[in-house]
């Protein structure tokens, strides 16, 4: 009884002194767009997009060089006459792709595997030396309902996340500005809401 007590002491002190870390620590994340821009000239501007506003796309230089810091704020600023159009990528959108798709494999294959069934054992004892070894044969390979989810989520699993990891790979949106003002302000709403989407 008194290594209840003392557990519920603990888990009680654990859960306010959770309570009091700041709310800073909970703020919302930014999302992660590889933005890649051709303009009016014909010029490509890649880099990852950190704002946009009503007049134009706000982009962070990618860092080449990681150990030198001095790029991280360097911003170049894309008004929305020079956009002629822009794809936006998604950060880690294979990993994210793989995931979801093993995830529905592994549970339509575990489903799949349960449904199955074990398969009945033949216990059928004839008095031939060769049918009672074929017999004994046959059984070892019989596969219980247990086993056969598990086989199931590996396989479905695999295939799930292949599947999910290629169709990401080639996930990107499209925007068409022409250097229009108004196309910009349309596509504004839509582009500020994916990047604070949580």
């Amino acid at each position: 009884m008194k290594q209840l007590s003392l557990l519920a002491v603990c888990l009680f002190t654990f859960c306010v002194s959770q309570a009091q870390v700041s709310s800073a620590k909970f703020e919302k994340k930014q999302r992660y767009f590889i933005a890649t821009i051709l303009t009016i000239d014909k010029e490509i501007i890649k880099g990852r997009l950190y704002s946009v506003n009503d007049s134009q796309l706000v982009l962070q230089k990618l860092i080449v060089n990681w150990p030198d810091t001095a790029q991280v704020n360097d911003f170049q600023y894309i008004p929305a006459e020079n956009i002629q159009s822009f794809y936006l990528i998604r950060k880690n959108r294979v990993l994210n792709g793989a995931l979801i798709g093993l995830g529905a494999g592994a549970f339509v294959g575990v489903a799949a595997g349960l449904a199955a069934g074990s398969d009945p054992a033949d216990n059928d004892l004839l008095s031939d030396p060769f049918t009672i070894i074929f017999l004994t044969i046959g059984n070892s390979l019989d596969i219980s309902a247990g086993e056969k989810a598990i086989y199931g989520a590996l396989s479905f699993g695999a295939g799930g996340a292949i599947a999910g990891a290629i169709v990401n790979a080639f996930k990107k949106q499209k925007f068409i500005v022409k250097g229009n003002r108004e196309a910009f302000d349309d596509l504004q709403a839509e582009i500020a809401m994916k990047l604070n989407k949580n």
